[in-house]
């Protein structure tokens, strides 16, 4: 893969919505792992996938955090895949296709924000 790692990618984003959040919210280092490691597995998905990019993007009200893969195929073995592990820990998976045959996974995550007070 010729693209940055995934968590490279979520923790440049998610470095901008803390400041943008303030004295409000502050990370919790646990949720912020959780996280991490399901990034080391959407970084697996993508080497199987033939991923193409990586997307991120943080809901404001909610801190959910949507991560989204682009490949250009989608096949999963058996219920042991990662991807099924995956999905277990993600709080949604959304899918979306493309004319050019590509997909896209979208991978939502509970924020990794709590409460500062």
């Amino acid at each position: 893969m010729s693209f940055a790692k995934c968590y490279d990618v979520v923790e440049m984003v998610t470095e901008e919505a803390t400041s943008q959040f303030g004295s409000l919210l502050k990370v919790d280092e646990e949720r912020q792992q959780e996280l991490r490691e399901c990034c080391d597995l959407i970084d697996v998905l993508a080497e199987k996938f033939g991923g193409i990019s990586y997307e991120v993007e943080v809901d404001d009200e909610t801190t959910d955090i949507t991560v989204s893969l682009v490949c250009g195929e989608l096949e999963i073995d058996t219920s042991s895949d990662d991807f099924y592990g995956l999905m277990h820990r993600a709080k949604k998976v959304g899918f979306k296709s493309y004319e050019n045959e590509q997909l896209q996974i979208d991978f939502i995550f509970s924020g990794i924000w709590v409460r500062a007070f």
